[in-house]
């Protein structure tokens, strides 16, 4: 297996050395980062990677190829992943839209969407209608959503995006506009689902059965989960032995901790806590926490492996047994 580090481009590195692998360029002029990537689940050489200038990129860590998946004009794409059978790719950023494209094609095809799950804006704000228009790229589908009711849909950006582990057919979103919206793609008008109050400024939203886990940058009480099926508040988390010297939480990413079979352990970080911390829902303790000197952006974990970075030019990869 491999760790991948994205910026304007993304680095293919050994997870047990960090030695580097290789680079991957888009050949683009935008120097825009990289927001967000997903390994594709079944070929496993190959991963999406979304950009702030809006475009989505399919790369080959084997091939060594980096080519535009498809381009969402006028968005900042923060977020990205694909359900488990490989089938379906979802986007969200900026625009406050989830778009839905179907990932089967061959390389020389432009991936039209299939669904679009949004809101657009009237000066500004969202008023729960969505039309995706054909463009430059000669989408092969369009489909237009109305809905009268604001609320199922997002108004401000999107920086957290989950497919269900199990359920292909559910994904979880989350949104500066202090809400998470669960989705069903059998669904075609807004969510059918709204959990208000997590303030999600990242990768912190994650899913285990039933649980959603949220983290959100907020000074206090910043770790929750909620269920799937209620959209009910499970538990607040506030480990009862992190220092008190804390300026606040501030959580940027969170996700449960792949080690962990029980799936009791979860991974945290953000701009308050001054670490990577490893954290047990049920105890509400921190088990283990890993010092860095500047905000934590993203995390991953494989096995007992846990990789993040964030402000700081460098990548930390730690193993937590």
């Amino acid at each position: 297996s491999s760790q991948v580090v994205c910026g304007a481009w993304c680095q293919i590195r050994s997870p047990e050395t960090g030695k580097l692998i290789g680079t991957l360029r888009s050949g683009l002029d935008q120097g825009l980062p990289i927001m967000s990537m997903r390994f594709h689940p079944v070929h496993k050489h190959k991963f999406y990677a979304a950009s702030a200038c809006g475009n989505v990129f399919l790369c080959d860590s084997s091939a060594g190829e980096f080519s535009k998946f498809v381009e969402e004009k006028n968005n900042e794409v923060n977020a990205v992943d694909v359900d488990r059978t490989g089938t379906l790719v979802a986007t969200a950023g900026k625009d406050a839209v989830v778009r839905l494209y179907d990932s089967a094609s061959n390389k020389d095809s432009l991936y039209p969407p299939k669904l679009a799950l949004s809101s657009p804006k009237d000066g500004g704000h969202s008023v729960g209608m969505a039309q995706l228009r054909a463009d430059a790229m000669k989408l092969k589908a369009e489909i237009s959503l109305r809905n009268e009711d604001a609320a199922k849909f997002h108004h401000m950006r999107v920086y957290a995006l989950r497919f269900h582990p199990n359920m292909t057919d559910i994904l979880v979103t989350g949104s500066w506009d202090n809400s998470v919206k669960i989705w069903d793609v059998r669904v075609p008008v807004g969510c059918v689902k709204t959990i208000v109050g997590p303030h999600i400024c990242g990768d912190a939203v994650d899913i285990r059965d039933n649980v959603i886990l949220t983290g959100s940058w907020v000074v206090h009480s910043s770790l929750q989960t909620w269920d799937l099926r209620t959209g009910k508040l499970l538990d607040t988390i506030v480990p009862s032995n992190r220092p008190a010297s804390l300026d606040g939480d501030f959580l940027y990413a969170v996700n449960y901790f792949d080690g962990d079979p029980y799936k009791d352990m979860v991974l945290a970080g953000g701009s308050g806590t001054g670490a990577l911390e490893v954290i047990s829902l049920k105890e509400k303790k921190v088990l283990g926490s890993f010092p860095v000197n500047k905000a934590i952006q993203a995390i991953d974990s494989y096995g007992k492996t846990i990789a993040f970075g964030g402000m700081e030019s460098l990548l930390r990869i730690a193993d937590f047994v």
